[in-house]
């Protein structure tokens, strides 16, 4: 079974604190090599696909010594090699959430039936920003008419839900069980 988050980590941890600029260039050739697709896959020795990726890298205004460039190549070498390059982009979006968690920042999914007001963007921000001590947060705020009203937070596994739609369901609990001590 793929794991990105394992590949992710692997990854990360062979660039030897340089994340940042790792990510930069495995974005560069994941574009470089998807643009090429049909003529790499399968038609290379993996010493001649790598050498022909840090070609691609170079051309694309990487040093060829760039230690992001050689482990990114390593990669997305072994990850065609071994038929899995269609996973690059989930491996790219582990290397954020690594890059987030050493950078203090953290990504909240807002779900609300109506777009948020920017003050209120701001207090959850700030609320889920102190709780979690983070430095920043990134907030990304989706529709879901399905809410009625108010808004569920989704930060990591963690969710917090403060919608009409949850308060009603809980009522209708309470009535209920209500109802039945009654009887």
């Amino acid at each position: 079974m793929f794991t990105p988050g394992r590949w992710a980590k692997a990854y990360t941890d062979s660039l030897g604190g340089k994340t940042k600029e790792g990510l930069e260039v495995l974005k560069i050739l994941e574009g470089c090599i998807k643009k090429i697709k049909g003529e790499v896959f399968g038609s290379f020795q993996a010493e001649k696909l790598e050498a022909f990726i840090l070609h691609a890298g170079s051309e694309a205004g990487i040093p060829k010594t760039d230690r992001a460039l050689t482990v990114s190549a390593r990669l997305a070498a072994l990850l065609i090699k071994k038929n899995y390059f269609y996973h690059i982009d989930s491996i790219i979006a582990e290397v954020e959430k690594i890059l987030d968690r050493e950078n203090g920042i953290f990504r909240v999914k807002a779900e609300s039936a109506f777009p948020l007001e920017e003050e209120v963007e701001k207090k959850i921000a700030g609320a889920v920003k102190k709780r979690l001590g983070a430095k920043e947060i990134r907030l990304e705020k989706e529709l879901n008419p399905a809410l009625i009203g108010g808004y569920r937070l989704h930060i990591g596994d963690e969710v917090i839900d403060a919608s009409v739609r949850l308060q009603l369901k809980n009522m209708a609990a309470e009535l209920a069980a209500a109802e039945a001590d009654r009887e």
